[in-house]
């Protein structure tokens, strides 16, 4: 399991993943689905507490939080996990985005930040036409009020330069930083914008996020999921052939995504790994 080394989880349960995995019974399989570029990897029946006496806590129909005003953490996963799969499955082409991340300098109530957000995209669409987009609000580390915001803009044809100075003029609650839609250092701008991310839950409370109760932390544009749908096909590996690819996929240049969660402080279960652009993945 040399390739958990490196991976976007922390390295203090790497550990704890290799173990799982080694203990696994090899009759079970690897459920995969191959795209042009790309593979989906289901890992999750090779956690052993999900077929043993102990049963993941996030597999069950109750939730250890029943009523709060704000959104409880196991929804915030979910939902992150849906809009992942929903994506994934896109033919999105990187060319085709920007990148923006917008800032607050000063605190916002939830229905104040979604209006601003919701303004700004609205004077996007009215400059670019015909773009489609993924916007997610997040928190600062600090704070309940405190926001940041993502925004993947997908263009029809090839992204343009987009002029710095109309987004400051009409983003004017914070900095404004523009990357090409290419991918991040550690994972893609879909992976990255679906990420996990601790800053959005309450410090006292981990069982809760900071967002107030149904809120919309994460939304696409109507048209975005009408997108052209990329093809593929599934098949099933076993531990070995999975061991195998994930070896080769290590000297590629392929982006490795591993996506999971915490079942206690210290115990994490391995749901999905992602791959992006090896070379190997022609060869499958």
């Amino acid at each position: 399991m040399e390739h958990l080394e490196n991976a976007f989880v922390p390295q203090e349960v790497v550990g704890t993943i290799v173990e799982n995995l080694e203990k696994t019974p090899r009759e079970k399989s690897f459920e995969v689905e191959v795209f042009s570029n790309k593979v989906a990897i289901n890992v999750h029946p090779f956690n052993p507490n999900r077929s043993g006496n102990y049963v993941c806590p996030w597999t069950l129909g109750k939730s250890k939080v029943f009523k709060s005003e704000y959104t409880p953490t196991r929804e915030y996963k979910r939902t992150l996990k849906r809009a992942r799969k929903m994506l994934f499955g896109l033919d999105l082409q990187y060319d085709k985005m920007k990148f923006l991340t917008l800032g607050t300098n000063e605190e916002m109530t939830w229905k104040e930040i979604v209006a601003r957000c919701k303004s700004f995209i609205n004077k996007l669409k009215n400059e670019y036409e015909g773009i489609n987009y993924i916007r997610t609000i997040e928190h600062y580390q600090n704070g309940t009020n405190n926001y940041h915001i993502h925004i993947i803009v997908i263009f029809k044809d090839k992204a343009p330069v987009l002029n710095r100075d109309w987004l400051k003029e009409h983003w004017q609650y914070g900095h404004v930083d523009v990357k090409n839609g290419i991918k991040n250092r550690e994972v893609g701008v879909i992976e990255y914008i679906t990420l996990f991310k601790t800053s959005n839950l309450q410090q006292d409370n981990l069982y809760l996020t900071k967002y107030p109760s149904n809120a919309r932390f994460i939304v696409f544009s109507k048209n975005l999921l009408k997108e052209k749908k990329e093809m593929s096909y599934k098949m099933n590996w076993t531990e070995e052939q999975y061991n195998s690819f994930m070896n080769e996929v290590k000297s590629t240049n392929g982006q490795v995504f591993y996506d999971g969660h915490y079942y206690d402080k210290d115990k994490y279960c391995l749901d999905k790994v992602y791959i992006h652009d090896a070379d190997i993945i022609d060869n499958i």
